[in-house]
């Protein structure tokens, strides 16, 4: 189980640090002017999205391991 619980936040980095890089990429790309507005918009709010859903999976994880935790300790 704890090897299953390190996967998750494993995952969860790895996903944290693709989603910095490709936005410190587009950033880069944007201030050598190798984007246009509208990708530049469009990238920026797929990003937005990844980084949402991933915040929600993390929230869901650790109402997950709260509720796992009360139903041992009850």
């Amino acid at each position: 189980s704890s090897s299953a619980a390190s996967d998750v936040y494993k995952r969860q980095r790895q996903a944290r640090e693709r989603i910095n890089a490709a936005r410190e990429n587009l950033e880069r790309e944007r201030n050598e002017n190798r984007v246009s507005d509208e990708e530049y918009m469009q990238r920026k709010e797929k990003i937005g999205r990844a980084e949402a859903a991933v915040e929600e999976l993390e929230k869901k994880v650790e109402k997950a391991k709260s509720l796992k935790g009360k139903k041992d300790n009850g």
